[in-house]
């Protein structure tokens, strides 16, 4: 979710999903907020190996997870101090999971990004961003599979080279409703850039031009709605029509290739830790051990 434009930022991070942007871009403040229209796409693709599922001490066998995401968002001038952020994002979970487990084959989401960039004064900006849109298995559609989550970030530039970062990602539909994201981006040497923000630290080295490496961690937790007969299907009708926080964290390492700015490869790769499949309300957790993965990325701006 990755390139640089003083305010593409804005465009990439409106899930905490995205630690790449976070280290190379992000909005400078004391500059005025852009005067032309800009645009970015990114499409991604993730693969988890197998690993063991289980409930408590209840063993269901292996799953593995693919992913992938489809995304334009366009920045749109407004005035000097002032860019609105549009778009819409599509996001599609797969599991391939033993047939008595009882988790989804898949999880999607279809949503949009709406928000803003604001610099409100010389050292200071602030961003807004919505997502409104469907979060569920997609079996069956009803009121329920629609929410609003949010996120809103101040970021305050000290220097040329660092910058605080501090806000929220908010979604009252999940297990952690709140999870704040809190910290710097420094570029403590010419080629070297600390993104040091919870939930997704990284660091990153410009080896050349146009290549560059990069080391970190990410968060991710989502909720989804499940379909109405959910549960049904596996002799547990507590967990019908109910909302699934899907939790995951990594730790990898990978580089970054851009050419010119309107094209970006990405590839990584490393450790994803504990999954979980968290039904909050009816306190019923599935949770999957660590296991590899590998991810490309493909992105640009306009």
């Amino acid at each position: 979710m990755r390139a640089p434009n003083a305010l593409t930022f804005a465009l990439a991070i409106s899930t905490l999903a995205a630690p790449n942007v976070l280290a190379q871009t992000g909005p400078r403040m004391g500059a005025a907020a852009d005067t032309a229209y800009s645009a970015r796409y990114y499409s991604e693709f993730a693969y988890a190996l197998p690993s063991a599922l289980q409930l408590d001490s209840t063993e269901f066998g292996d799953v593995s997870t693919s992913a992938a995401q489809v995304s334009y968002q366009a920045i749109i001038p407004g005035s000097k101090t002032v860019s609105w952020i549009a778009g819409i994002d599509l996001q599609g979970t797969w599991f391939d999971r033993p047939g008595n487990a009882p988790i989804p084959d898949a999880l999607y989401e279809t949503s949009l990004r709406v928000g803003t960039v604001w610099r409100f004064a010389d050292n200071w900006t602030l961003q807004v961003m919505l997502s409104p849109g469907l979060y569920s298995d997609f079996k069956d559609f009803d009121g329920d599979d629609f929410k609003v989550p949010g996120l809103i970030l101040a970021f305050w530039q000290l220097n040329e080279r660092l910058q605080l970062i501090g806000g929220a990602s908010v979604d009252i539909r999940r297990d952690l409703p709140v999870i704040p994201a809190i910290g710097a981006r420094w570029n403590f040497a010419d080629d070297w850039t600390l993104l040091a923000v919870f939930p997704s630290p990284r660091i990153e080295y410009t080896a050349t031009d146009t290549i560059t490496a990069f080391v970190g961690a990410e968060l991710v937790r989502t909720a989804y709605r499940v379909a109405e007969d959910f549960g049904d299907r596996f002799g547990r009708p507590e967990l019908n029509d109910q909302d699934m926080s899907y939790n995951e964290w990594r730790v990898g390492v990978g580089v970054r290739w851009t050419p010119c700015r309107a094209f970006t490869v990405s590839l990584d790769g490393g450790w994803m830790g504990e999954r979980q499949y968290n039904f909050d309300d009816r306190d019923f957790e599935l949770t999957s051990d660590g296991a590899p993965y590998v991810q490309l990325g493909i992105s640009g701006t306009y």
